[in-house]
């Protein structure tokens, strides 16, 4: 559910591309991509990302039972805060990139992944000078590759991409002082996600069929 939107931000949903509106609930295999804007999305009952500008994802995984959470959500390229609370359920809230998958136990950090030429083309903007990486603010993210090394990263620690492959190291000063934000981020508590998700959803189906039959007849 998206919770919060400023700038210019979209999402494409079964190939249509349309404006991202606060209040809207996005579904499996919906992606969002972000100009100069960017978004808060509650996504499950415990977790709040922020979409940071000129940034594409796609949600892959979305799904709750009485036992677990689950999500996974595919970064195209740009940056992505997460806040991922901790539960009674089983969380298992995984964000992949095509140098890395990062699980994630009861945490906050950043995500970000870049190709040099998209980073050149792409506006300055607030969070341009986040490097490709993993940066945890507090809990335990673990890290995996295409080569199948894992490691685990802790509260105040980074992983960068390096010339030689992932470094792990202590958390630079500047990243610690433009994760405060995360601090702020709020999700709504889980009933009344549940309650406004589902009512939001059967008005959209009630839309959609109203459609179909104003365009049958």
């Amino acid at each position: 559910m998206v919770l919060f939107v400023a700038g210019d931000a979209f999402y494409i949903q079964n190939g249509k591309r349309s404006e991202i509106k606060k209040n809207m609930v996005l579904k499996r295999q919906d992606q969002i991509e972000t100009l100069k804007g960017k978004v808060d999305l509650q996504v499950g009952s415990n977790s709040v990302i922020r979409i940071s500008p000129y940034t594409k994802i796609q949600i892959s995984e979305l799904s709750s039972s009485a036992k677990e959470n689950k999500s996974t959500i595919d970064l195209v390229s740009g940056k992505v805060f997460a806040k991922v609370d901790k539960s009674s359920k089983k969380e298992n809230f995984v964000i992949t990139s095509a140098s890395y998958t990062a699980g994630v136990r009861g945490t906050q950090f950043v995500i970000g992944e870049e190709s040099e030429q998209i980073r050149a083309s792409n506006p300055d903007h607030e969070d341009s000078n986040i490097p490709n990486g993993i940066f945890v603010k507090e809990g335990e993210v673990d890290v995996s590759t295409d080569s199948n090394s894992t490691m685990s990263v802790h509260s105040d620690e980074e992983i960068v991409v390096s010339p030689t492959g992932l470094l792990k190291q202590p958390l630079q000063a500047f990243m610690k002082d433009k994760m405060k934000i995360i601090d702020g981020f709020r999700r709504m508590k889980d009933e009344n996600y549940k309650m406004l998700r589902d009512q939001i959803l059967k008005n959209q189906e009630l839309l959609r069929n109203a459609n179909t039959k104003a365009n049958q007849e």
